[in-house]
């Protein structure tokens, strides 16, 4: 994929990839409702960041309000959170996520700016060929 695809989506690709947030909270003190699952091994030596599902669930159903903010703020993505793409289920109930940071804790910052509308479930994910690929060599 081209990386000047990215821009315009969340800033300069190479820039975003290259900051780190250090003041962004650990998510026990942010008070988020979010749950996080860690899988062991997660982190890969060919892929520099994390990958993570994001699926939100829409408070009340109410994707007037969702809709109005994004139009008005963007998505609002700090430094250092890569957004690839998102899918909305047929009854507009979740939207699910594919964003990339090289920690978890980065995605804190804007669950803040999304919380009042939006429930978070944040899943680290891997390919599936480098999850095949690490089940075959163990």
């Amino acid at each position: 994929m081209s990386k000047n695809k990215w821009k315009g989506i969340s800033g300069n690709w190479m820039a975003a990839r290259s900051l780190g947030n250090s003041s962004v909270p650990n998510w026990e003190s942010a008070g988020l409702l979010v749950a996080v699952r860690f899988a062991a091994g997660v982190r890969s030596s060919r892929l520099p960041f994390m990958l993570f599902m994001v699926i939100e669930r829409f408070k009340n159903g109410d994707t007037k309000s969702i809709g109005e903010r994004f139009a008005r703020e963007g998505r609002m993505l700090p430094p250092g959170v890569i957004y690839h793409a998102s899918w909305v289920d047929a009854v507009g109930g979740r939207c699910f996520q594919i964003m990339e940071a090289d920690r978890v804790e980065l995605l804190a910052e804007w669950v803040r700016c999304w919380e009042d509308l939006v429930e978070f479930e944040i899943v680290p994910v891997v390919t599936s060929a480098e999850f095949w690929s690490k089940a075959a060599s163990k």
